[in-house]
Protein backbone atom coordinates (compact mmCIF):
# COMPACT_ATOMS: atom_id res chain seq x y z
CA UNK A 1 0.00 0.00 0.00
CA UNK A 2 1.03 3.82 -0.04
CA UNK A 3 2.91 4.94 2.73
CA UNK A 4 2.76 8.58 4.02
CA UNK A 5 5.96 9.99 4.52
CA UNK A 6 5.85 12.57 7.59
CA UNK A 7 8.52 15.25 8.15
CA UNK A 8 9.06 15.75 11.74
CA UNK A 9 11.52 18.50 11.96
CA UNK A 10 13.97 18.59 15.11
CA UNK A 11 16.89 20.46 15.89
CA UNK A 12 20.21 19.23 16.96
CA UNK A 13 23.11 20.87 18.41
CA UNK A 14 26.16 19.44 17.88
CA UNK A 15 29.44 21.30 19.65
CA UNK A 16 32.45 20.42 17.45
CA UNK A 17 35.44 20.02 18.55
CA UNK A 18 38.03 22.78 17.86
CA UNK A 19 39.51 22.98 14.46
CA UNK A 20 36.92 20.94 12.73
CA UNK A 21 36.03 21.46 9.59
CA UNK A 22 33.45 20.32 7.16
CA UNK A 23 30.94 19.42 9.80
CA UNK A 24 27.91 19.75 7.53
CA UNK A 25 29.27 16.74 5.17
CA UNK A 26 30.25 14.90 8.14
CA UNK A 27 26.93 15.33 9.85
CA UNK A 28 25.15 14.16 6.20
CA UNK A 29 27.15 10.92 5.88
CA UNK A 30 26.12 10.17 9.95
CA UNK A 31 22.40 10.62 8.68
CA UNK A 32 22.85 8.03 5.77
CA UNK A 33 24.57 5.51 7.44
CA UNK A 34 21.31 6.05 9.71
CA UNK A 35 19.08 5.84 7.46
CA UNK A 36 16.96 7.55 4.45
CA UNK A 37 14.64 8.65 6.24
CA UNK A 38 17.15 10.98 8.18
CA UNK A 39 18.18 13.94 6.02
CA UNK A 40 19.95 16.78 7.15
CA UNK A 41 18.05 19.52 5.75
CA UNK A 42 20.03 23.12 7.30
CA UNK A 43 23.52 23.05 9.00
CA UNK A 44 23.72 27.05 10.87
CA UNK A 45 26.01 28.24 13.78
CA UNK A 46 24.32 28.55 16.85
CA UNK A 47 24.62 32.62 17.29
CA UNK A 48 21.94 32.14 13.65
CA UNK A 49 19.96 30.34 15.22
CA UNK A 50 19.81 32.26 18.55
CA UNK A 51 19.00 35.53 16.47
CA UNK A 52 16.49 33.73 14.49
CA UNK A 53 14.98 31.89 16.87
CA UNK A 54 15.08 34.48 19.62
CA UNK A 55 16.03 37.56 18.31
CA UNK A 56 13.72 38.43 15.40
CA UNK A 57 10.79 37.68 17.88
CA UNK A 58 12.19 40.54 19.98
CA UNK A 59 10.64 43.51 17.73
CA UNK A 60 7.22 41.73 17.67
CA UNK A 61 6.75 41.50 21.60
CA UNK A 62 8.16 45.32 21.62
CA UNK A 63 5.40 46.13 19.85
CA UNK A 64 2.91 43.90 21.63
CA UNK A 65 4.07 45.73 25.07
CA UNK A 66 3.48 48.85 23.37
CA UNK A 67 0.29 48.29 22.22
CA UNK A 68 -0.91 46.37 25.65
CA UNK A 69 0.88 49.31 28.02
CA UNK A 70 -0.71 52.02 25.34
CA UNK A 71 -4.47 50.03 26.47
CA UNK A 72 -3.64 49.66 29.89
CA UNK A 73 -3.05 53.33 30.07
CA UNK A 74 -6.41 54.14 28.13
CA UNK A 75 -8.45 51.37 30.49
CA UNK A 76 -7.54 53.71 33.57
CA UNK A 77 -7.58 56.76 31.88
CA UNK A 78 -11.46 55.75 31.68
CA UNK A 79 -11.37 54.76 35.28
CA UNK A 80 -10.38 57.49 36.28
CA UNK A 81 -12.78 59.61 34.51
CA UNK A 82 -15.98 57.64 34.86
CA UNK A 83 -15.03 57.68 38.52
CA UNK A 84 -14.75 61.51 38.94
CA UNK A 85 -17.72 62.20 36.71
CA UNK A 86 -19.43 60.00 39.15
CA UNK A 87 -17.79 61.68 42.41
CA UNK A 88 -19.00 65.45 40.86
CA UNK A 89 -22.63 64.32 39.74
CA UNK A 90 -22.47 62.97 43.38
CA UNK A 91 -21.02 65.73 44.75
CA UNK A 92 -24.62 67.31 46.98
CA UNK A 93 -25.31 63.88 47.81
CA UNK A 94 -22.27 63.37 49.57
CA UNK A 95 -22.29 66.41 51.10
CA UNK A 96 -25.64 65.57 52.61
CA UNK A 97 -24.35 62.87 53.78
CA UNK A 98 -21.67 64.21 55.14
CA UNK A 99 -24.08 67.11 57.12
CA UNK A 100 -25.94 64.03 58.67
CA UNK A 101 -22.70 62.53 60.33
CA UNK A 102 -21.17 59.95 57.91
CA UNK A 103 -17.69 59.22 58.07
CA UNK A 104 -15.51 60.62 55.10
CA UNK A 105 -14.22 57.29 54.81
CA UNK A 106 -17.88 55.77 54.37
CA UNK A 107 -18.19 58.27 50.95
CA UNK A 108 -14.69 56.35 50.00
CA UNK A 109 -15.94 53.26 50.27
CA UNK A 110 -19.43 53.78 48.70
CA UNK A 111 -18.02 55.35 45.78
CA UNK A 112 -15.29 52.19 45.69
CA UNK A 113 -17.73 50.30 46.35
CA UNK A 114 -19.74 51.48 42.95
CA UNK A 115 -16.92 50.84 40.80
CA UNK A 116 -16.10 47.34 42.47
CA UNK A 117 -18.78 45.53 39.96
CA UNK A 118 -17.66 47.20 36.92
CA UNK A 119 -13.94 46.89 37.46
CA UNK A 120 -14.52 43.05 37.96
CA UNK A 121 -16.83 41.98 35.43
CA UNK A 122 -14.31 43.88 33.24
CA UNK A 123 -11.37 41.80 34.75
CA UNK A 124 -13.48 38.37 34.56
CA UNK A 125 -14.41 38.92 30.92
CA UNK A 126 -10.74 40.01 29.81
CA UNK A 127 -9.24 37.04 31.70
CA UNK A 128 -11.88 34.95 29.95
CA UNK A 129 -11.12 36.23 26.64
CA UNK A 130 -7.26 35.94 27.35
CA UNK A 131 -7.91 32.19 28.38
CA UNK A 132 -9.48 31.04 25.02
CA UNK A 133 -7.65 33.27 22.55
CA UNK A 134 -3.77 31.77 23.94
CA UNK A 135 -3.94 30.04 20.78
CA UNK A 136 -3.57 33.05 18.87
CA UNK A 137 -0.98 34.44 21.08
CA UNK A 138 1.02 31.01 21.26
CA UNK A 139 3.67 32.09 18.81
CA UNK A 140 4.51 35.29 20.58
CA UNK A 141 5.74 33.45 23.71
CA UNK A 142 8.75 32.41 24.68
CA UNK A 143 9.44 29.63 27.76
CA UNK A 144 5.30 29.96 28.78
CA UNK A 145 2.90 28.03 28.60
CA UNK A 146 0.16 29.63 26.99
CA UNK A 147 -2.64 29.36 29.56
CA UNK A 148 -0.07 29.22 32.75
CA UNK A 149 -2.06 29.92 35.85
CA UNK A 150 0.63 32.21 37.33
CA UNK A 151 0.72 34.81 34.54
CA UNK A 152 -2.82 35.03 34.41
CA UNK A 153 -2.98 35.52 38.20
CA UNK A 154 -0.04 37.67 38.10
CA UNK A 155 -1.68 40.01 35.43
CA UNK A 156 -4.75 39.77 36.90
CA UNK A 157 -3.52 41.34 39.86
CA UNK A 158 -1.76 43.66 38.10
CA UNK A 159 -4.86 45.21 36.45
CA UNK A 160 -6.74 44.95 39.40
CA UNK A 161 -4.38 47.24 41.58
CA UNK A 162 -4.20 49.48 38.71
CA UNK A 163 -7.85 49.94 38.61
CA UNK A 164 -8.33 49.98 42.25
CA UNK A 165 -5.69 52.85 42.48
CA UNK A 166 -7.78 54.33 39.54
CA UNK A 167 -10.62 54.39 41.54
CA UNK A 168 -9.25 55.63 44.39
CA UNK A 169 -8.38 59.01 43.82
CA UNK A 170 -11.11 60.18 42.85
CA UNK A 171 -12.98 58.47 45.56
CA UNK A 172 -10.57 59.99 47.93
CA UNK A 173 -11.56 63.49 46.53
CA UNK A 174 -15.28 62.81 47.76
Amino acid sequence: GKESIGRTPFAIFVRPAPGASNLASQLRETALRIGPKVVVDHVRPGSAFVSEEVMMPRPRMQLLTLVGAVGLAMTLVGIFSVTSYAVVRRTREIGVRMALGARPGAAVATIMRDAAWPITLGLLAGVTGAYFLTRVMTSFLFNTAPQDPATFAAASLLLLIAALTATWWPARRA
